[in-house]
């Protein structure tokens, strides 16, 4: 994830043109980067990333700790609706 969070911030970075927060802020709406675990893209309403996770079972094999009977939720499923969004934000 650490790996995935730079090569945001370096797209992030390039997109702006600059390391300044507001031009960062407004690079970041609908960026799309390409990482290890697929696209990763910015919602332009509320800047949330549509990076998924792994969910499952912690478990112990051979002394370690294992994650078992895992899968993979994409981010964009887990996201609520742009038109919750703009409810609770009372936006046109």
């Amino acid at each position: 994830m650490g790996y995935s969070n730079i090569l945001v911030l370096a797209e992030a970075i390039k997109r702006a043109g600059s390391t300044d927060t507001e031009a960062l802020l407004t690079a970041m709406k609908g960026l799309a980067v390409a990482t290890p675990a697929g696209v990763i893209s910015f919602r332009a309403i509320d800047h949330q990333s549509t990076m998924g996770v792994y969910v499952g079972h912690l478990d112990i094999k051979n002394g370690h700790g294992v994650m078992v009977d895992w899968r993979y939720e994409d981010g964009v499923r887990l996201q609520p609706s742009e038109d919750f969004v703009r409810a609770r934000r009372k936006e046109p």
